[in-house]
């Protein structure tokens, strides 16, 4: 049976209830991880403020190919939420939650911190490197991604991390048991490098 011919489509945006201010502003570094048919914009850097500046925003898109609905995701003030960023890492790593890792918070500070969105109770929770044996270096323009592990009990996602320099140094993380492991390769690895996908 041929296959169908792939085509992009350029769906309508609108906020929530055509709100405006429910929509992102112009902004790059941002991170996008679709969870289900929904879409969470996390970070970036916002285009609109003068001088631009790092954001900790956090929107929900409801995926379609004809309308896409957005809506700004509020956290109560007193709750703990991210530091603005923008060029980190957003990764899936269940049904209902998200990794962050890193990113710029300002154009000389570099982050290692890593949090976890729950779609579900729209909290965030923050993950301690003190009760880590290993933790991943201060970092942006790092690839992650998800990977089941035969070996653990949930799946691990994989960082490049990378700070003024080209670098090739691989860390894991273990979401179940919150812990960071710095990989030592077996082969020869790939060249230093920055600003790579996953």
């Amino acid at each position: 049976m041929p296959r169908k011919p792939m085509a992009w489509v350029k769906p309508q945006m609108v906020g929530l209830q055509h709100d405006p201010d429910q929509m992102p502003t112009p902004r790059s570094g941002y991170s996008l991880t679709l969870v289900g048919v929904n879409g969470y914009c996390f970070g970036g850097l916002d285009s609109q403020l003068v001088p631009p500046q790092a954001s900790n925003d956090l929107f929900c898109v409801r995926m379609s190919d004809e309308v896409c609905e957005w809506k700004r995701m509020e956290v109560p003030p007193k709750d703990p939420k991210p530091l603005p960023r923008w060029r980190h890492t957003a990764t899936q790593i269940s049904a209902t939650a998200i990794l962050v890792f890193g990113g710029f918070h300002s154009h000389d500070e570099r982050l290692n911190d890593t949090w976890i969105f729950d779609t579900i109770t729209l909290s965030w929770t923050r993950y301690d490197p003190r009760l880590a044996k290993s933790t991943s270096s201060p970092g942006s323009l790092q690839a992650s991604s998800r990977h089941a592990c035969a070996c653990a009990a949930a799946p691990v996602v994989c960082s490049l991390a990378c700070a003024r320099r080209a670098c090739a140094v691989m860390f894991v993380a273990a979401p179940a048991c919150f812990s960071w492991a710095c990989v030592v390769l077996q082969a020869r690895g790939g060249a230093p490098r920055g600003a790579q996908d996953h």
